[in-house]
């Protein structure tokens, strides 16, 4: 085994196995999703490695396989042993970490954030994230879906990539600057006594967790109840407080994308180009634009990392000019490749006879009003978006039970959106009143979409800044007594918004758009809740009894954003639990007489161990190895030493990780969890007269019909002072019997007893009779 250090001093690479002291011996530690440790002593004069901070270090044998391959990182520490002919010796100790340490020194770019994507995909971006090129990454092949992933920026690169591995239960390693992914136990160890290849007496192994079959899981909060709740305008109140909070998830950034384009260079670590012909640059002006290549879809620039379609949503570009001639799109979201039939929403530059125009494209066509543009004016434009549905794709939680590898959760979830999309011109630095291009509706909303600054088949113009909000989740809307419903832009004065809704409950109009007397208000909103969930299945005991074992506590890893998550979790959790090899784990020591890589006898994390032993009750027993010492016990004849530790999902956390607290406001004990049908997020009401209309919004199941409550709770067969009325039918009217009320709906089905909607719809009213 070649043991050789490179000090970049000219000399190249130079082998010092034979100068490797016995005290010190070469012991590589490598972790599973983490970087690899190497350290050993050479024996030398005091100045021979005394410069080998940055030196490169490489352990490979004579076939050229490959150990490790790293980078010093400290300095060198010097360890007297004598003199000798040429004066004193000395040990030179060396510590070295695996080549990803090259990317833990660069720091993280915002942004790059996936949702629903293959981990092989979420992998590659990472790397280019650090590094653009610095790594081969034609190894990484896993291709398990992660529902959810956003680099740390605190953390160093090796972190993130190894939680982005764990989540798809998949194991990373850089050796010889190549990256590689692989499924936990792509490659399998085989030992067995009945063959020899298995020392029993090396071999430690217990089962380290009991059996369980009844799960409690806590996540994050999630939003709740649907509320719709109205008030009338006086024509001097301007703040209006809400019954309950809007939900806001937590933690949720009040910006995703700030750029100001004001580098030397577009950084194409946050943004990805498509630019053949060199039309995009940077100015004074920000993001230039100097034409295309006539096709669509050629010439784009678009943001890494996509932008969930749930909750609020607010897409602005100020600065933006443009001359006579343009024509592409203008920050558009796309789901899918760049098209404006793929558009979402965006703009769409036309020019016709000299003469320029903006056109809003909702749905993937143009839809609404068509704006006139001055060439060399200032313009914003903005998109605001609302989903009742916060949540638009399920987590993914990977377990490995008696039926191999499973997957729970992962699943997407269809919604409509509401949309609103704006034009503001500047004029000698004045901002004039914002148009209103498009106010609608669009009914199949994609789940993520892509935020294309520019297609550019020949746009000529410029883009100064960008940015990316969360505002609160709530969606405004106004209707005179004498006119139709109209939206309300939500945001700062400087967005030229017309309210806020704050996150203590309270919408605030700003003087400019106080309502009228007798102008009705209406507010969309989700409240919030906990996410919890409880799993139980049956288990019996060695005796046939029937027994109930419990675990109660939260999750981490992944997060919870539902209930659907927290039960796809539990799930999770029960099917590795369950199974009968799931607790194994231990340690195992061999030694290995040369060739340890060229035999496949060299063992790294994320392997797996076939263990085949009737002493310890083993028949082909796979296990995870998740730590690996080797030592280089002699040198002629060459003996590893390897030290493994092991152990299975349930023995120890893997791609999930469960906390054994629980937050203050999770109502214990709770309900197993039972089937549910689908919401009513569309459900509408009108007041007229002494009623109020209601339209649920979608027919009622077969033998089935929506129940009506005043309080958010008990639904379900029977009678009591809480229960309105339940209907049949998808139109019906709740008769009004004070000026403040609150009606709590859910639908049920046909069946014994009846299956009710998870979350209810609330209407909610402060109008006078």
């Amino acid at each position: 085994m070649r043991v050789t250090i490179d000090l970049f001093d000219g000399a190249g690479p130079v082998d010092y196995r034979q100068q490797i002291a016995a005290k010190h011996p070469l012991k590589l530690t490598r972790k599973l999703n983490g970087p690899s440790q190497c350290c050993f002593g050479v024996v030398c004069g005091q100045s021979a490695l005394q410069q080998s901070q940055r030196a490169r270090v490489m352990v490979a044998d004579d076939d050229g396989a490959c150990y490790f391959t790293g980078y010093v990182t400290t300095e060198p520490v010097l360890e007297y042993c004598g003199a000798g002919i040429d004066g004193p010796a000395y040990i030179t100790i060396i510590r070295a970490t695996s080549d990803e340490v090259l990317l833990d020194e660069q720091a993280l770019q915002a942004g790059g954030g996936q949702i629903g994507q293959p981990v092989s995909s979420l992998m590659t971006a990472l790397a280019a994230n650090g590094g653009t090129g610095m790594f081969d990454t034609s190894n990484v092949v896993a291709r398990e879906t992660v529902s959810h992933f956003v680099p740390k920026l605190s953390e160093p690169w090796s972190k993130n990539a190894g939680e982005l591995a764990g989540l798809a239960r998949a194991c990373y390693r850089v050796v010889n600057g190549k990256l590689s992914l692989t499924p936990i136990g792509t490659t399998v160890h085989e030992f067995s006594d009945e063959d020899g290849t298995l020392s029993p007496g090396s071999l430690t192994v217990s089962r380290s967790k009991m059996r369980i079959n009844d799960v409690t899981l806590c996540g994050e909060r999630e939003p709740a109840t649907y509320v719709t709740e109205f008030f009338l305008g006086d024509g001097i109140t301007s703040t209006f407080d809400l019954s309950d909070q809007p939900f806001k998830a937590a933690g949720s950034s009040a910006a995703i994308i700030e750029e100001e384009f004001a580098g030397p260079a577009i950084d194409t670590r946050t943004w990805q180009i498509s630019d053949p012909g060199s039309h995009f640059s940077l100015s004074a002006a920000g993001l230039v634009i100097g034409g295309g290549s006539g096709l669509v879809g050629q010439t784009n620039i678009l943001a890494k990392g996509a932008l969930e379609m749930g909750g609020a949503l607010l897409v602005e570009a100020t600065g933006v000019t443009l001359s006579p001639a343009s024509d592409g799109l203008l920050m558009a979201l796309c789901n899918g490749s760049v098209r404006e039939s793929n558009c979402f929403a965006g703009f769409r530059v036309k020019q016709a006879a000299g003469n320029i125009s903006i056109v809003p494209v909702a749905g993937g066509a143009e839809n609404g009003a068509t704006f006139a543009v001055k060439p060399g004016s200032l313009y914003a434009l903005r998109i605001r978006v609302y989903c009742a549905e916060h949540q638009r794709v399920q987590e993914s939680f990977y377990s490995v039970g008696d039926a191999g590898l499973g997957m729970f959760g992962g699943a997407w979830s269809a919604a409509s959106a509401t949309v609103l999309m704006e034009i503001q011109e500047t004029i000698n630095g004045i901002p004039a009143p914002a148009v209103v291009l498009y106010d609608g509706s669009i009914g199949q909303a994609p789940g993520v979409c892509d935020l294309v600054l520019a297609d550019s088949s020949n746009i000529t113009g410029s883009m100064k800044s960008v940015r990316v909000t969360t505002p609160v989740g709530a969606w405004v809307k106004t209707c005179p007594a004498d006119g139709g419903w109209a939206t309300k832009r939500l945001g700062t004065t400087a967005a030229d918004g017309d309210c806020t809704v704050e996150t203590s409950g309270r919408v605030r109009f700003y003087s400019t758009a106080v309502p009228h007397d007798g102008e009705c208000i209406s507010v969309s909103y989700r409240t919030g809740k906990r996410s919890m969930a409880r799993i139980s299945l049956p288990l019996e005991d060695t005796h046939g009894a029937s027994v109930t074992a419990c675990i109660t506590g939260s999750l981490i890893k992944p997060k919870a954003r539902s209930s659907t998550d927290c039960e796809n979790g539990a799930r999770a959790l029960l099917n590795s639990s369950c199974s009968g090899l799931s607790a194994l784990a231990g340690k195992y020591e061999m030694n290995i007489l040369e060739g340890a890589a060229e035999n496949g006898l060299d063992v790294w994390p994320g392997d797996a161990m076939a263990i085949t032993s009737p002493v310890v009750g083993l028949n082909e027993a796979h296990v995870v190895v998740r730590e690996v010492s080797v030592e280089m016990l002699s040198v002629c004849p060459e003996v590893l030493q390897y030290k493994i530790d092991f152990a299975n999902d349930w023995a120890q956390e893997l791609s999930m990780k469960v906390s054994t607290s629980v937050p203050s406001d999770a109502l214990l004990p709770a309900p197993v969890g039972a089937e549910t049908i689908d919401n009513l997020p569309k459900l509408t009401a009108v007041v007229s007269g002494g009623m109020i209309a209601v339209d649920a919004g979608v027919a009622p199941p077969l033998g089935g019909g929506f129940e009506v409550r005043r309080r958010d709770w008990a639904f379900g067969p029977g009678t009591n002072s809480d229960l309105v009325l339940r209907s049949p039918v998808e139109h019906f009217s709740i008769p009004r019997w004070a000026a403040c009320e609150q009606y709590y709906v859910r639908m049920y089905d046909g069946s014994t007893p009846p299956v009710y909607s998870r979350f209810s719809s609330g209407i909610f009213f402060n109008l006078p009779m």
